[in-house]
């Protein structure tokens, strides 16, 4: 078994085949095995293989997914590459930063690494999906990527990693309880006021919850952290009730 069995390098929506085969030989050099193309044009062609080389088997072998939501069924934590800044990509880690935790966690738990399509990077319903962002330094006159060579520069980056022994082994709540709780705390926070009935509120409530995900997601929560913070909630809901 791969030591990065537990990561899925997922390409959104990837246009070029020579893109996506050059990928394919990237993951190979540095002990990937698992390509996920979500939505993407053909790359069953010369162009693509060309590219792949070698690593045409694992080009041919890629999950293809018809959305986002099939891509990630049964990961734990989503990490997002993204070199734009905005309200929707924020906060925005380092590599240095996010790199450490997407190897940590996927020792014991599924990873998905996701990149965007070459005009345009990651949208923002598919930057909403995720617990981390995180950007690959480059100069700033010219810092827009080749989508290859950002996946190579995260795939060596972590392949650099693996030598080294983790300090933890982090094992996450699944998504889907994370997901009922970003659930029971937005129920919580409309109980408090926010998300009144006005633009103002609404966009107030999505400021909190979309920062609360990223807060959270940095940290790679635990099911009994899950439970903690469901638990607070659960009882300031019957202190409203009691006060009601």
């Amino acid at each position: 078994m791969s030591e990065f069995s537990n990561v899925d390098i997922v390409l959104v929506e990837p246009q070029g085949a020579h893109n996506m085969g050059s990928c394919a030989r990237v993951l190979k050099n540095t002990g990937f095995e698992n390509l996920v193309l979500v939505n993407p044009a053909d790359f069953r062609n010369d162009d693509a293989y060309s590219m792949a080389c070698k690593a045409k088997d694992l080009l041919l072998r890629a999950r293809v997914c018809r959305d986002i939501d099939e891509a990630l069924e049964g990961v734990k934590l989503v990490a997002g590459t993204t070199r734009r800044k905005g309200k929707f990509r924020e906060p925005l880690l380092t590599m240095e930063e996010a790199l450490p935790l997407i190897y940590d966690v996927s020792r014991r738990n599924r990873v998905a690494v996701l990149f965007g399509r070459e005009d345009r990077g990651l949208e923002n319903p598919v930057l909403s999906r995720c617990d981390i962002l995180f950007e690959i330094p480059s100069d700033e006159a010219y810092p827009s990527l080749n989508l290859s060579h950002a996946v190579m520069v995260v795939c060596h980056n972590l392949f650099m990693m693996s030598g080294k022994k983790a300090e933890h082994r982090i094992v996450a709540c699944p998504k889907e309880d994370v997901e009922r709780m970003y659930e029971h705390l937005e129920r919580v926070l409309r109980l408090l006021g926010y998300g009144d009935p006005d633009r103002r509120g609404e966009f107030l409530l999505e400021s909190v919850m979309r920062n609360f995900r990223k807060l959270f997601g940095r940290t790679s929560l635990m099911k009994k952290e899950v439970n903690m913070i469901r638990g607070i909630l659960t009882r300031i809901e019957r202190k409203f009730q009691e006060e009601g």
